[in-house]
């Protein structure tokens, strides 16, 4: 299947620059986050054209420059992005290799490419890729491969291409600084839609800040000096209206009775000779993204009317479109360049704060506005991941094994990043337009793998699965996408209530899981080979404060296919012994970079599913400091043991978001071991484990 990056940007030179001799020049809309997708696409590219990865250049993300291929998001990156550049290179080398046999009059079987030079018959012939392409251009549609063109297939992986200049010290985002620069700082409500009193300001008040609406800003040459003008000017600021936070909207339980839309996926059964229903109730709260470095964002407004804004967004084209609505821009008239910042799945700041410095840039023509949130900042006001509840029930046949399985999810959106709705996504439009409401929330379609219904259908054969999503808005709070949407939530879920039938049925929670996946062989495979590896079939029997817990999943159900195994201990807190991890990628372009992806994503679900939980601190607000928000410390971190297995399937399934699901719900599987009976809400903290024990 054609790559949908080719969808709006269909000709080779919309790929691939040969402008420069010696060099290729690969152009990506994706973006760096951490996660290395550049280092694989220069991989796809060397690999398929022949080239060094030394002579090849790649530029990422710079809106008119690079194609618009959405958000790096999604585990999508690889299969979008490089099967893309894939194709082009390929398209590129086959067009050249038909003009070099047509002027050697020889056969196009008969030229090959090596080092950027063609040859013909085994001799190099006068051309390459720099000459060809100003002789015949790059002006030419990019083709579907019949097979892919990676003649210099690497059994190795290619280091890092980012990875010197961050030990170097090289700067992110945070670092850049201009001659011309002035720093900014938003003085934000406490309330999410309250509006600003403007007759509280005195004319002094108003003449040394930026006042549009209810966005708030002061400006100054000096970073120091601009941090104690905010501290004196927060208390003489006064505010009116928004929705108060109390504790009893942060429950994932008051979703239930909010009112929301609900949508639903799959057949439900219309009858079942089942022998029993079961049902149980499973929930997780909100989280914070918690990047490193806080949000940074640079904004310059030129003399002529154009605006350029430097941004970490993981959508420069969604968040240029967003911008030049807010400030009535023609597109051609604003530029958004990316620049790597702290990494961060999902929507945090980084498109909030571009926004900031976008709207107080046009104060200041000329000059360019850095604004960087503090920590404070980030943790109150970037959108959260909703929390979430689900009710699985199904209903049992002689066997113990269920006819028909439903689940009723309650949950806010996953989705609130520009380009989701028309207006209303960017917090400083929010404040300037003085708008109450944000935007409707809305379920992500199915084609980009649903948001709050993601893999909320098994991947078990179980007849007649159905699920309802309750999209519900919840006042006072942001929320939209994070790493997994659903998945995390979902797949806790249903991965606890296998093992709850598993442990009704007196099996073993493997053996339960691989008669349900009964002519699923590389589902079935991943999971033999991690109980081989964990040695889960000799391991001890739960109890005593030590527990095993096995899960799996297929991201989307269609995407990579995971199985972990964990192994725990419980003395006053539950502690990670050790987790196994095998994993089926499909086709991996860079080993290294795989492993970082999948191994990351379980460090992450385990701050999850030990520690993570937005709650208000003694003062009533949200979390101010990583005291109000603990997360998983390197001392806590256990040993990861992960196989990438090879697999015949020559399309790569994605790796960045595959392992959040399996991770949290083999380690909640493993809890449940040890105390002999199930934990149903997130985090296994030691006052959910004391409540579960007190339920068993």
């Amino acid at each position: 299947m054609i790559s949908p990056s080719l969808m709006s940007a269909k000709m080779v030179g919309d790929w691939i620059d040969l402008s420069t001799p010696g060099t290729v020049t690969i152009r990506t809309g994706k973006v760096e986050l951490g996660q290395g997708v550049l280092t694989a696409l220069v991989q796809i590219a060397s690999e398929t054209l022949a080239l060094p990865a030394e002579r090849i250049e790649i530029v990422s993300g710079i809106t008119g420059a690079t194609p618009n291929e959405g958000y790096t998001a999604g585990s999508l990156s690889i299969p979008h992005a490089g099967t893309a550049i894939e194709a082009a290179c390929g398209t590129c080398i086959s067009v050249m290799r038909d003009r070099v046999a047509a002027s050697m009059g020889a056969s196009p079987g008969d030229v090959t490419l090596s080092d950027g030079a063609f040859h013909c018959d085994g001799e190099q012939t006068d051309h390459t890729l720099w000459s060809l392409a100003e002789d015949i251009g790059l002006d030419f549609e990019v083709a579907e491969p019949a097979q892919p063109h990676r003649a210099n297939r690497q059994p190795a992986s290619l280091p890092r291409i980012d990875l010197a200049r961050k030990l170097r010290g090289g700067g992110m985002i945070q670092d850049i600084r201009t001659p011309d620069m002035l720093h900014a700082r938003v003085l934000r409500p406490p309330h999410l839609g309250a509006r600003l009193m403007t007759d509280a300001l005195s004319e002094d008040d108003r003449a040394s800040l930026v006042i549009e609406g209810s966005f708030v800003a002061v400006v100054d040459d000096d970073p120091l000096r601009l941090t104690r003008r905010a501290q004196r000017m927060i208390p003489r600021l006064k505010w009116t209206g928004g929705t108060e936070l109390t504790s009893g909207i942060l429950r994932p339980d008051a979703l239930a009775v909010l009112p929301g839309e609900t949508i639903e996926i799959g057949e439900a059964a219309e009858s079942s000779p089942d022998t029993g229903t079961v049902t149980a109730r499973y929930e997780r709260p909100y989280l914070m993204h918690g990047s490193i470095g806080c949000v940074t964002a640079l904004a310059h407004w030129s003399e002529d009317g154009h605006l350029t804004v430097t941004s970490q967004s993981q959508g420069p084209y969604q968040l240029r479109d967003a911008i030049a609505v807010m400030m009535d821009l023609g597109l051609e008239r604003v530029e958004v360049r990316h620049a790597a910042g702290a990494g961060c799945y999902g929507h945090n700041g980084a498109d909030d704060v571009a926004a900031d410095a976008a709207l107080i840039a046009r104060h200041f023509p000329g000059r360019t506005i850095r604004v960087m949130w503090t920590r404070a900042e980030e943790f109150a006001h970037a959108p959260l991941s909703t929390a979430g509840e689900v009710e699985i029930s199904a209903g049992l046949n002689e066997a113990g094994r269920p006819d028909w399985m439903t689940l009723q999810i309650a949950s806010g959106t996953h989705a609130r990043r520009p380009g989701t709705a028309p207006s209303g996504t960017l917090l400083a439009e929010l404040l300037r337009d003085e708008i109450e409401t944000l935007s409707p929330p809305i379920e992500l379609p199915e084609m980009h793998g649903l948001g709050g219904l993601r893999n909320a259908i098994s991947p078990y054969g179980i007849p007649n699965q159905a699920a309802a999503l309750k999209l519900v808005d919840q006042p006072g709070l942001r929320t939209s996408a994070m790493r997994g949407l659903g998945t995390h939530l979902n797949v806790f879920a249903i991965e606890s209530f296998i093992d709850e039938l598993a442990r009704r049925a007196n099996e073993d929670p493997l053996d339960y899981r691989l008669s349900l996946l009964e002519g699923e062989e590389r589902a079935s495979a991943v999971l033999r080979r991690v109980a081989e590896r964990s040695g889960w079939a000799d391991r001890p029997e739960g109890g005593d404060g030590t527990g095993w817990g096995i899960a799996y999943s297929r991201y989307k159900n269609r995407a990579a296919y995971v199985a972990m195994v964990a192994k725990i201990s419980i003395d006053h807190d539950v502690r990670i012994e050790k987790l196994w991890c095998c994993a089926d990628a499909g086709r991996v372009v860079n080993m290294d970079g795989v492993r970082n992806q999948i191994e990351g994503g379980i460090v992450q679900s385990m701050s999850w599913a030990l520690y993570e939980e937005v709650g208000l601190t003694a003062d009533e607000t949200l979390p101010q400091s990583w005291e109000d928000y603990p997360i998983l410390r390197f001392t806590n971190l256990p040993e990861i043991e992960l196989e990438v297995v090879a697999s015949p399937d020559p399309v790569p399934l994605g790796a960045g978001e595959v392992a959040v699901g399996p991770a949290t719900a083999a380690i909640a599987n493993a809890v449940a071991d040890a105390l002999g009976g199930p934990v149903r809400s997130l985090p296994l903290s030691r006052e959910k484990v004391i409540s579960a024990l007190l339920e068993t």
